[in-house]
């Protein structure tokens, strides 16, 4: 079982841990708005603690000296935050619909590495982490790949055609 990524800013892995305390029927919902919330960041814009839960959980929540953080920061985090609430929720990958794929199959889709994969979920490519069996294991939602395509598809384009070789060689 890979292990779970840590949130890097405090104030959203504090964040993370207000949220995985939600029902677990409030979860699913919280981890979709989570995923579409990569498309509406400024990277350099801050956010408020307060604001960001409200927006998360669906409703208004108590904050006592709510934290900011940089956009960059959040897009970095974000794939954390929602691996703990999908694994808080105990998510199947049947929960998350047709069309989702593990790290193996994406990076075969955009014709990257698995590790340029992995990097990319520190650039808001938000991934979830599911049961399978008596494991967990790491997988993306359609929804989270289709934005991460329309968002970065010039940067894909880049990747799948880099090679360390020429084609003589």
């Amino acid at each position: 079982m890979p292990a779970r990524t840590r949130a890097k800013s405090q104030m959203v892995a504090e964040l993370g841990e207000r949220l995985v305390a939600l029902a677990p029927d409030d979860l699913g919902a919280c981890i979709e708005r989570a995923e579409a919330l990569v498309g509406t960041i400024d990277p350099e814009a801050l956010y408020a603690e307060d604001a960001l839960l409200a927006q998360l959980a669906g409703r208004p929540g108590e904050v006592d000296n709510p934290g900011m953080v940089v956009g960059r920061a959040l897009l970095a985090d974000l794939s954390a935050l929602v691996e703990a609430l999908s694994e808080a929720a105990g998510q199947t990958r049947a929960d998350l619909g047709p069309g989702a794929m593990s790290a193996d199959a994406l990076a075969e889709r955009w014709s990257v590495s698995r590790k340029t994969v992995a990097r990319y979920r520190r650039a808001g490519l938000v991934s979830r982490r599911v049961l399978a069996g008596s494991r967990t294991e790491v997988v993306f939602s359609a929804g989270a790949v289709e934005r991460f395509e329309r968002l970065h598809g010039a940067r894909l384009d880049r990747a799948a055609r880099f090679t360390r070789r020429t084609d003589e060689e």
